[in-house]
């Protein structure tokens, strides 16, 4: 959503859902104002430079951030 908040020009309608295996799923129906032409975007990094600045994660390190991954041991 932040991303295309970034790049949206006024009157457009965004559709956002978030679903997963939680108890259910949500959807909003978003339209941009004119006011997103002049919202002072300087308080932080845009999105797209984050991910050219990020490092890759692959899944192993992933799933072990998330605790899918236990080590055996006491």
């Amino acid at each position: 959503l932040a991303n295309v908040l970034d790049h949206a020009d006024p009157g457009e309608r965004i559709l956002m859902v978030g679903y997963g295996s939680g108890a259910g799923s949500d959807a909003f129906d978003i339209e941009t104002t004119p006011g997103i032409k002049t919202y002072d975007r300087g308080h932080g990094p845009s999105v797209e430079s984050h991910l050219r600045g990020g490092t890759p994660l692959n899944y192993a390190v992933y799933a072990k951030f998330r605790g899918k991954i236990h080590m055996g041991g006491s």
